[in-house]
């Protein structure tokens, strides 16, 4: 069994058996299909073009005669083209036809070139106004007259502004009291002389002169160098003269108290009094003291140096060498430093100074053993001072001295003391030959403790003779 295409009937082949049903429903799908058809009507015909019901609605819309009209053209009063355009002819409509709430904007009277702004500006206008400019002074080389005015510059003011006359005033005061300065003495030609200017605190009144200096350009700082002279009384050249400046140099020479009479020029970096006395800079690292023209000692490279009787420098460790001995002078200087030594009781301790400040020549204290070899024969003084910490009151205390490990020389002893801090101390002078020994020694009944420290526990021994 087929079927046509587009409404589906049935169409029997030859093999088929024809169905009746399958005929009457054929039927009943044609009908309703021609029923959906409109009838064709002679002399129209439909297009392949859909028509809408809102182009029916359209076209319904449309009143009866309507037609396609043209608009006329009208003159007189109010203008209008077959175009559509209408327009109110120039000259119809006066001031009396224009409401005062219209708010016509200005750009939209004459050329249209002034706006709302710019005519708002003709607001108080009383007469004319190229009359009202006429009587206005010009920017170029103006004429004024009655009291004009302007503002004030500050003092010291310096440009192109107008001065008024509080400006010129501050001014003239300025110079007024400048010129007063040198009516009152302050700061006037002396003795009519005019090669000679004073300085003074007035005519009348003693007290210091001041010169101030401003060079670093900071405006609140009061001076950055100053000169001040004073005390000064009737003799001349009495006075004082100070100099507050971190520096002061200068290229050539600085005399102090220089006198005339004994040579008015010196070769002197630092002549004092006369022309050949004083101080001078020979090369760096040097400075020659000078007497009379002849140098007496000399400063070179952190060292000073005197004139001997042959004419040549010895240093001050030379000088002090004794006449007859050999090599410097002995001297030590020690303390106990570190570490509190503790003093045996019953017993005689060896006092170790265990820190040198001056130990020549060659190291003569042995700071572990606490023993002086003496290196020179001589006469020697010999200091010592030991502090007992917080000692107990019961405590007794013998501070010696002991040469060659046999021979004592007491030098202090304590016995029912106040508890507290003790302090033994001694002064001996004593020949010794060079090789022979001194040691400090302190006896304590008690086990004590000593301080450290060079305010306290020290040691100084000297050759002096």
């Amino acid at each position: 069994m087929q079927t046509t295409s587009n409404l589906g009937l049935k169409k029997p082949e030859g093999t088929d058996t024809v169905n009746i049903n399958d005929l009457n429903s054929n039927m009943d799908i044609l009908d309703t299909a021609v029923n959906n058809k409109i009838d064709k009507v002679s002399g129209k015909q439909l297009t392949t073009e859909d028509y809408t019901t809102s182009e029916k609605n359209k076209l319904a819309g449309i009143a009866a005669g309507a037609n396609n009209y043209v608009h006329p053209n009208h003159t007189g009063d109010v203008i209008s083209t077959g175009d559509g355009v209408t327009a109110i002819a120039p000259g119809v409509i006066v001031d009396a036809d224009v409401n005062s709430a219209a708010a016509i904007a200005a750009t939209k009277i004459g050329t249209g070139t002034v706006n709302n702004t710019e005519f708002g500006y003709l607001d108080g206008v009383t007469s004319s106004i190229q009359t009202q400019l006429n009587t206005k002074a010009p920017l170029a080389s103006p004429a004024l007259t009655g009291t004009p005015t302007a503002p004030t510059a500050s003092a010291g003011t310096n440009t192109t502004q107008i001065a008024t006359t509080a400006f010129a005033k501050a001014a003239a005061d300025i110079a007024e009291n400048n010129a007063k300065a040198f009516a009152d003495g302050r700061f006037v030609s002396a003795d009519g002389e005019t090669e000679h200017i004073e300085f003074r605190k007035n005519a009348n009144t003693a007290g210091p002169a001041y010169i101030d200096f401003h060079t670093s350009g900071n405006p609140s700082n009061d001076f950055d160098s100053r000169i001040i002279a004073e005390a000064g009384s009737s003799t001349g050249g009495a006075g004082t003269l100070r100099f507050e400046s971190a520096t002061v140099q200068t290229l050539g020479t600085l005399w102090v108290a220089k006198k005339d009479q004994y040579g008015s020029s010196s070769s002197l970096t630092l002549p004092i009094g006369d022309s050949d006395t004083g101080v001078k800079w020979v090369e760096d690292g040097r400075l020659d003291f000078y007497s009379n023209n002849s140098v007496a000692f000399k400063i070179q490279n952190g060292y000073t140096y005197f004139k001997d009787a042959g004419g040549g420098y010895a240093s001050l460790s030379e000088l002090a060498k004794f006449v007859g001995g050999s090599g410097e002078r002995p001297v030590t200087r020690a303390c106990r430093l570190t570490s509190e030594q503790t003093l045996t009781a019953s017993a005689w301790n060896t006092i170790a100074y265990n820190f040198v400040d001056a130990n020549s020549p060659g190291a003569p204290l042995n700071t572990a053993s606490g023993v002086y070899t003496v290196s020179q024969s001589g006469w020697y003084l010999i200091v010592p001072r030991v502090v007992v910490a917080s000692a107990n009151a019961s405590t007794n205390f013998v501070l010696r001295t002991l040469v060659n490990g046999s021979f004592g020389h007491g030098l202090d002893n304590r016995i029912q003391h106040v508890e507290f801090d003790m302090t033994l101390t001694g002064t001996q002078i004593v020949n010794l030959n060079a090789g022979e020994t001194v040691a400090i020694q302190v006896y304590a009944s008690v086990s004590e403790n000593v301080r450290t420290g060079m305010d306290n526990t020290r040691l100084e021994i000297i050759r002096i003779a």
